[in-house]
């Protein structure tokens, strides 16, 4: 978060630069084509701000949903594996997953991760770190049994797919 305040103040010291008259594009000796490029890069600052907010917030349900079922528990173990399907889009970029609130870890390319739940109702929140995008799914496990979750990044959107 403190990287997206710096961002927004950047952005805020190009307009001013601007509108003083004393600072320029590079290149273009336009000092009004900075308050432009200025306005465009606060517009997406805001707006990434917002996403990130509102990614900490599904982050947070997801824990308080977790904390209200955890009287729900089954006898053995599920397991839960979560495989990324390999994909050129977003492939240099991994993507934070978190069970019932709790982090468990980052998911690579075209890679699996296994986790364990004791939990009947059970929730997964994906948050994919390129613009704090997240995507959250609700599963109930069985004892001993095994859920697979596909995860595609396809056309900037995240689906799971059981």
């Amino acid at each position: 978060m403190t990287w997206k305040i710096i961002q927004l103040l950047i952005s805020i010291g190009l307009i001013i630069g601007g509108l003083s008259g004393e600072f320029v594009l590079r290149g273009t000796d336009s000092s009004g084509l900075l308050v432009v490029f200025g306005c465009i890069w606060l517009i997406y600052d805001i707006y990434s701000i917002y996403a990130y907010k509102k990614a900490r917030s599904d982050i947070q349900k997801a824990e308080e949903e977790s904390l209200a079922n955890e009287s729900v528990k089954i006898e053995n173990p599920c397991t839960v594996s979560l495989t990324r399907k390999k994909n050129i889009i977003g492939c240099a970029v991994g993507i934070r997953v978190f069970l019932n609130g709790a982090e468990q870890g980052v998911l690579k390319n075209g890679k699996t991760i296994i986790m364990q739940t004791e939990l009947l109702h059970n929730v997964l929140v994906v948050k994919y770190n390129a613009d704090d995008k997240t995507n959250t799914v609700r599963f109930d496990a069985s004892p001993g049994s095994n859920v697979n979750i596909t995860l595609q990044y396809l056309n900037a959107k995240l689906t799971i797919e059981k």
